[in-house]
């Protein structure tokens, strides 16, 4: 896996490529599974397999590390993603916590 993924377009660190959004943060979370993270398997063995997905501890994870690193103070979020409206449906008291209302459903 890559350790540095390079940013173009839209999201190019470049100020001549992208003058709008040249200075802004970026974070991209990989995942293949097509779960959105949403996965929280507890037992380990899951229908006599031990293949199982727990995508949702790498979400909250990433969260967590992204909070400390200053995303409690972001002004603006964005995101996109060929499940993008799932993604808001499942981590929305993720939303909510940034936005210091911070419950769970």
């Amino acid at each position: 896996m890559e350790r540095q993924v390079e940013f173009a377009g839209i999201l190019s660190n470049d100020k001549s490529q992208n003058p709008d959004f040249y200075n802004w943060n970026k974070v991209k979370i990989r995942y293949c599974d097509g779960a959105s993270f949403s996965r929280n398997v507890k037992d380990e063995l899951q229908n006599g397999t031990k293949f199982f997905f727990r995508g949702q501890r790498i979400w909250e994870a990433v969260m967590s590390e992204l909070l400390l690193k200053g995303l409690r103070h972001a002004k603006q979020l964005s995101g996109f993603s060929n499940r993008m409206l799932c993604w808001w449906a499942s981590h929305l008291h993720f939303s909510i916590c940034i936005l210091e209302i911070c419950f769970t459903y």
